[in-house]
């Protein structure tokens, strides 16, 4: 401030005393806060507590653990009202935390301190605590401490120099010894032997003398055998170091090459070994190759397994099927919905049943599966209800986390409606999430806009993902770089307006006229409802339709009632004076099955089989496919590392359509006679057939595969010699069959397409 006029130092000043003004603010509320916190603490279990801040206000468990330190050194602080001729005198949230974590004698007088209008930061605390501990300790130990904290501090910065220097001194060692192994050793075969000749004996001494200095100066810098043998105990990695030393010491004492060859067995005289010089190598530079570019995925490269409950419709499974993921089994109660699974992808393992009632041993079938995916109703935490209904008959949040329980899978997946999010609902959600967590998973719970993946709605999806602990990845949020955002216009108007035209001068007036308001009409749907996105579709057995008709009028639709399908030309005819008026402009269409559908984003062709009602439910409560496959690529990544573009992977088409409906060559040809039992025999033809795809000869081929097929269907006395060559027949064509269907499924994932061959027609389509 030596520069300036008066008014702007008394400017400078001010500014400043404003400024302690709001520290001293901040530092009240960051106490309030971790009073607030310190309460919440004490009415439930502090992992149920972090869950609901994490979820409620972003605040990470490292935070919440740090209000909860300073909560309880809140009433030692001066935090009186903001209007106070004096408040709380400055000290930053960063003292506060540091506060927290002294001893209490130090933050005693750091207290006192602050009170007394001294500044205190992480310097000053240090020095009140070695203040405190040279009062209690004298002049004579706190010189001795400090002395020896400061040659452990200069070693601490020393000790990466030391260690390039050792580095470097083993790398001239390795390449000595290096040197020693190709003039001196034996090229080797057997019974060569090492001649010990005097230019041998010369390199020999030479090797020990440099093996000793090492050996010095690992020592030096590292540490004797003692020490290193009990951090060896420990540390993978120490073990390694100490079998270095080892190796060293055996250099040095000249017992190697014809005194104990090179294995850590000197009485086995291995000549060949390399067991003491790759030791050292640990020893030497390290020159790791350059990581290769991070390549980013449009297509998933291989399978994982998934199992799914409660499939209803299929949008979950399409998507995490589009993802990479195979499925090994699909649980369904409703009969609808598994007709509706069955029709559209028949080779898919669809099975009926309660999932709350599922046997421990019906589960335990899929332990260790990759992903463990399902859906849970809304009727437990529908948004009316001002409590959650955890007895509710649609509450599946028990028997999931008890399938998470039994089946251990390497991660999971459930979507839920963002109302399980609402207030009311919150603490069921943190109470699941923390079960959650202590069956061993890192669990998070994220909310996905519709409209960003192209889907015409603004709505929000839940989804809660966790990985199990001890995996190398982790969950990233699924988030586009390019938002594709489409209006009901964009993505809906083909399936709404289908009959526009110009009208035919041929046909009768009222004809041309109905063309004509037709026409007008849907120019005028267009133009209102292009900026436009859906509210949340009703769903007839949950919601009441008639408290959504407003929001749908506006967006275009009439919801009172569902269409089978779009408007006609003839609505639009003029009667004269007939029962019934024309529709004029502001005719708003109702919603139909398709055009349902369509909004959620299933593929054109997939049907939905709920003969007497029920369509509408089983694809409003559907997770939308994109958004299923968007969360089934992160959590891919997270189990394997891969990485995908994801604007790219969502780009692709959702799956191939024209395997819809298409059957598997197995359940195509399915007989009476192939039970359970031919089915397993099939599949280990198949496994059997793969391990002898090496033999070369192919009559020797065909003679191991001709063995295997008379261990697996032995002929039996009272067994006829045409049914055993009959059932041997049909696992051989069967297993080719299958074999088929698995080169097509790698076929699509590396290409995305289906091989154009013989062996894989419309008759034989796989699985995938």
């Amino acid at each position: 401030m030596g520069t300036g006029n008066s008014s702007n130092k008394a400017e400078i000043v001010a500014g400043a005393r404003r400024l302690k003004g709001k520290i001293a603010t901040l530092s009240r509320r960051f106490v309030e806060i971790a009073d607030a916190v310190g309460e919440l603490q004490s009415m439930a279990a502090p992992e149920i507590i972090e869950k609901l801040l994490l979820v409620e206000t972003g605040l990470a468990p490292e935070d919440i653990r740090i209000f909860v330190a300073v909560s309880k050194i809140a009433g030692s602080l001066n935090t009186s009202d903001e209007d106070s001729d004096m408040p709380m005198h400055v000290a930053s949230p960063e003292t506060l935390r540091l506060l927290a974590d002294s001893s209490e004698e130090v933050r005693a007088e750091a207290i006192r301190m602050i009170g007394a209008g001294h500044p205190v930061g992480s310097s000053r605390l240090a020095q009140i605590e070695s203040f405190l501990r040279w009062s209690r300790s004298g002049d004579e130990r706190t010189a001795a401490d400090r002395r020896t904290a400061s040659l452990l501090a200069t070693a601490a910065r020393n000790t990466p120099a030391a260690i390039r220097t050792l580095e470097a001194d083993a790398d001239n060692f390795i390449a000595r010894l290096d040197r020693f192994f190709l003039r001196h050793l034996p090229w080797p075969e057997e019974g060569a032997e090492i001649i010990v000749s005097s230019e041998y004996l010369a390199a020999h001494h030479e090797v020990s003398k440099l093996a000793a200095s090492l050996l010095a100066e690992f020592e030096r810098v590292l540490g004797g055998a003692e020490s290193l043998e009990e951090a060896a105990l420990l540390d993978p990695e120490a073990k390694l170091v100490a079998r270095t030393h080892e190796a060293l010491r055996r250099f040095s004492s000249g017992c190697f090459g014809h005194r104990g060859g090179f294995s850590f067995d000197a009485s086995a005289d291995a000549i060949f070994s390399t067991e003491l010089w790759d030791a050292v190598r640990n020893l030497g530079t390290q020159h790791p190759e350059e990581l290769e570019p991070l390549v980013a995925h449009s297509r998933p490269p291989r399978w994982l397994r998934v199992l799914e409950l409660g499939a209803g419709a299929g949008g979950m499974a399409i998507g995490l099927m589009s993802a990479g993921f195979a499925h090994h089994g699909l649980y369904e109660i409703n009969n609808k919905r598994i007709t509706t699974l069955r029709k559209n992808w028949p080779s898919w393992p669809v099975i009926k049943a309660d999932i709350t009632k599922l046997a421990k041993e019906e589960l335990e079938r899929y332990r260790g599966i990759d992903l463990l995916a399902g859906g849970l109703p809304s009727a437990p935490v529908s948004r009316k209800k001002k409590t959650t209904d955890e007895t509710a008959k649609g509450n599946l949040v028990p028997g999931l986390v008890r399938a998470v329980e039994i089946v251990q899978p390497r991660a999971f997946m459930f979507e839920t409606p963002a109302s399980f999010a609402y207030e009311q609902h919150l603490a069921y959600l943190t109470e699941t999430e923390a079960q959650l967590t202590r069956l061993g998973y890192d669990v998070d719970t994220h909310e996905i806009a519709t409209r960003d993946y192209g889907l015409p709605q603004e709505r929000t999806r839940l989804v809660i993902v966790g990985i199990r602990k001890g995996e190398d990845g982790t969950f990233l949020a699924p988030v586009r770089e390019r938002p594709v955002i489409q209006s009901v216009v964009e993505a809906l108007g083909p399936l709404v307006i289908q009959h526009e035209a110009l009208p035919d001068p041929t046909h009768s007036v009222i004809a041309r006229e109905a063309q004509a308001s037709y026409n007008k009409w849907a120019g005028y749907w267009r133009d209102a409802h292009s900026k436009n996105l859906l509210s949340t579709i009703p769903v007839s057995s949950s919601e009441d339709r008639h408290s959504h008709l407003d929001p749908f009028v506006r967006q275009g639709f009439d919801a009172s009632s569902y269409a089978d399908g779009p408007p006609q030309v003839v609505d639009f005819e003029d009667y004269h004076g007939r029962p019934g008026a024309p529709l004029d402009k502001h005719f708003k269409p109702r919603l139909t099955l398709a055009i349902i559908a369509a909004a959620q984003g299933f593929p054109a062709g997939w049907t939905f089989h709920a003969e007497g009602g029920g369509n509408v439910d089983m694809v409003a409560e559907a997770l939308p496919p994109i958004l299923a496959k968007a969360v089934g690529l992160k959590i891919y990544s997270a189990l394997t590392g891969i990485q995908f573009d994801l604007d790219a992977a969502l780009a692709e088409p959702i799956i191939d359509e024209r395997w819809i409906g298409k059957l598997s060559p197995l359940r195509l040809h399915k007989k009476k006679w192939q039970s359970a039992a031919f089915f397993d025999n099939v599949k280990h033809f198949v496994r059997h057939e793969e391990s002898m795809a090496g033999i070369e000869d192919a009559r020797a081929r065909q003679e191991a595969r001709d063995r295997f097929l008379a261990a697996l269907v032995p002929s039996k006395p009272g067994k006829g010699a045409a049914q055993v060559k009959f059932l041997r027949d049909r696992i051989r064509e069967s297993g080719e069959a299958e074999l088929a269907v698995r080169e097509a499924e790698i076929e699509y994932a590396l290409t995305g397409r289906y091989p154009a061959s013989p062996r894989v027609t419309d008759e034989a389509a796989p699985s995938r």
